[in-house]
């Protein structure tokens, strides 16, 4: 069973100055605080609006998007802050919305689709690739590429997809 106990302050003219000056600097702390978040909150969306706009503007015939584990991403205490931070689930109706009022095809890629452990040029899949590799370099056909760019080469070359939004 919790009790709760009720105490009377009396400070004297000091103490309670300094209580004031001391609440008034958490209050402009807090405040500031508040501020800064909600102008980080809202950049972010305003970053989101805009990369969608930049893509859906180039109209593309297509558009590809690898379907992630967030959840499991999550769990990862070093990267969890800042996966929280880009707001997948927004940026993906964002774009879905984006695509069906320009008349863009949408693709969704499985998440188990192995799109950075394939070369691009050959199709060979190399299986000991960790995330510190940055860079792939094929041990069959010897392309080097940065990672990124071979696994976003692969998502346009996906055959197996769903169709989020078909034109």
């Amino acid at each position: 069973m919790k009790r709760a106990y009720k105490l009377e302050i009396k400070p004297t003219d000091r103490q309670s100055e300094k209580l004031i000056r001391t609440f008034g600097v958490c209050r402009y702390v807090y405040n500031m605080y508040i501020a800064t978040n909600r102008f980080n909150y809202e950049e972010g969306r305003n970053y989101q609006k805009n990369i969608v706009n930049v893509l859906v503007k180039t109209k593309p015939t297509f558009i590809t998007l690898e379907d992630l584990n967030v959840r499991g991403m999550m769990k990862n205490r070093h990267l969890s802050k800042a996966i929280a931070k880009q707001g997948f689930f927004h940026f993906r109706t964002k774009l879905q919305m984006k695509c069906e009022e320009y008349g863009i095809e949408l693709r969704l890629v499985n998440r188990f689709y192995t799109s950075s452990k394939l070369c691009s040029c050959c199709g060979h899949k190399k299986v000991d690739l960790t995330l510190k590799n940055r860079v792939y370099e094929c041990v069959n056909c010897h392309a080097v590429l940065d990672r990124d760019l071979n696994a976003s080469i692969n998502l346009k070359q996906a055959t197996q997809y769903e169709l989020l939004v078909s034109v």
